[in-house]
């Protein structure tokens, strides 16, 4: 019997509409309202425990823009006062204890020491470049006082392609974020104004990452173990790529001959727009990139390791994975193979990323979680934009500030969701009430 208490709802959970609760005498039927579907966030009405036969999880499919589905996934559903139940014996209590480990996340910093202005790609949106490192002060600042917080997640695009150079704007930043140790990951604005050997030996300053410099491509992906039990992994979303290489290595080789075939063009300057590509092929632009072989291959073998030692394991990039959490014009160009490998390995709990600039949130069939971070640079003054995740065994939460949002999302271990091959069920056809975006 699964059983769950009240304010420790799964923020992905879908439910089958009419599917009849025990609780209150006045709440006989589920009520949207009450569970407070246009937040996002599941508000329980007032009942000690409740039991559980079928829940629904959505069902992501390929399409850009997408943060929900009209179809699901049936797992548990609810059992009425008296009923019996044979269908599990598992057992699931949420619980108080400490989390195993806590950290702050932030995405798209982007300082410049240039004036305000719209964003390019949208003018309703204004980039505040000098104030980004305030908001940045404020979120290591609010970080200190957080009791137990080991360390920040950086996910890329710390400086603005306006600096003109890789010193003095990184500098600047990386000094803001003071004592607490910070893990970086590559974005493509750094890489606009850095090679990847100029921007290693800045981390190597500043970083508390093992970031390999041995004289010859330095290697930006990596994993550590901040307490046994639970791993995080960065991913360098732009190992093959236009940006920060020479022309003559084959990393960037690779990458022009899928931007023109993509494009139809080897006119460089038309791969820094969507232009006339539709759907999914609208990933292939040179703001993007992928990840070699090399560096699938020490994937899989990191998360083939994490699942013999049982590890919850966080996932880290610039560039979003999921074409459900963030538009095309934003995805990862082999983000397909890397979901098969997240799919794969019941380890993998939650990939995190920025550079779409918008919040964004999916989960897959296999119970994996994808979120992306709202991000500083077009940040109001007044607001803030940054996140503290806390992981338990059998939940993460994620704490958001100012724009960014706030979940629980359950671990799929815990649910018994992704442990093998096979997807959970079959796909419900019955619609289902959208109670996360």
């Amino acid at each position: 019997m699964l059983q769950f208490r009240p304010k420790c709802m799964p923020s992905f959970i879908c439910w089958k509409a009419l599917t009849i609760i025990a609780c209150q005498p006045c709440h006989n039927t589920l009520d949207a309202g009450c569970y407070g579907v246009d937040t996002g966030i599941l508000q329980p009405p007032s009942w000690q425990t409740f039991r559980l036969r079928e829940l629904i999880i959505p069902h992501p499919e390929s399409h850009p823009g997408s943060f929900y589905q009209p179809g699901g996934q049936s797992i548990f559903r609810v059992l009425l006062p008296g009923e019996a139940t044979m269908e599990s014996d598992m057992s699931f209590e949420c619980s108080s204890q400490d989390p195993l480990v806590t950290f702050g996340v932030l995405a798209d910093v982007q300082y410049a020491d240039h004036d305000d202005k719209p964003a390019r790609y949208d003018p309703s949106l204004m980039r505040y470049y000098r104030n980004a490192l305030n908001q940045v002060r404020r979120a290591y600042d609010h970080w200190s006082r957080v009791p137990g917080l080991g360390f920040v997640l950086q996910l890329g695009d710390l400086i603005d392609e306006h600096n003109g150079g890789c010193h003095r704007g990184l500098d600047r930043v990386l000094e803001a974020m003071g004592p607490l140790p910070s893990y970086h990951t590559v974005g493509n604005h750094e890489l606009y104004n850095c090679d990847r050997k100029d921007l290693a030996r800045k981390y190597l300053q500043h970083r508390h990452t093992e970031l390999p410099l041995d004289g010859g491509d330095p290697v930006f992906y990596y994993s550590f173990t901040p307490r046994p039990g639970v791993r995080l992994i960065s991913l360098d979303c732009f190992d093959v790529s236009v940006l920060g290489r020479d022309p003559r290595e084959p990393q960037r080789q690779m990458a022009a001959e899928l931007l023109a075939r993509a494009h139809g063009t080897w006119d460089e300057e038309c791969w820094e727009q969507t232009g006339e590509l539709m759907g999914l092929d609208q990933r292939f632009v040179d703001s993007n990139g992928a990840l070699s072989d090399a560096q699938l291959r020490w994937l899989d073998a990191e998360l083939t390791r994490a699942d013999a030692l049982g590890e919850v394991v966080v996932v880290f990039g610039h560039l979003a994975i999921s074409p459900a959490s963030a538009g095309a014009d934003c995805l990862l160009w082999n983000y397909a193979e890397v979901m098969g490998l997240f799919d794969a390995h019941p380890c993998v709990a939650l990939y995190l990323c920025g550079h779409t600039h918008r919040c964004g949130y999916a989960v897959d069939t296999k119970g994996v979680h994808y979120m992306a971070l709202a991000g500083i640079i077009e940040t109001a003054p007044e607001q803030e934009a940054f996140s503290t995740v806390s992981i338990f065994p059998d939940r993460i939460e994620v704490l958001g500030s100012g724009r960014e949002e706030t979940r629980t999302l359950w671990l799929r271990t815990a649910l018994g969701v992704g442990a093998g091959p096979e997807d959970l069920t079959t796909a419900l056809s019955a619609p289902v009430v959208r109670v996360s975006v």
